[in-house]
């Protein structure tokens, strides 16, 4: 994901690195940044090559 909206993860979490933040109390972070992602963010998600076995959930 990190590599897909990198910028919009720093922004979202206001941290430089958001894998690192993300890392520390998984759970925790990982629901803060689900609940700021916008529906453009998840399209670049679902539609990026390091995800495309998402799509295959829709088949």
């Amino acid at each position: 994901m990190n590599d897909v909206i990198h910028n919009e993860m720093c922004m979202y979490l206001d941290t430089e690195n958001p894998v690192e933040y993300l890392q520390d109390k998984k759970m925790i972070n990982m629901i803060e940044l689900i609940k700021k992602l916008t529906k453009e963010d998840c399209k670049k998600i679902y539609n990026s090559e390091q995800f495309y076995c998402i799509k295959g959930w829709n088949e």
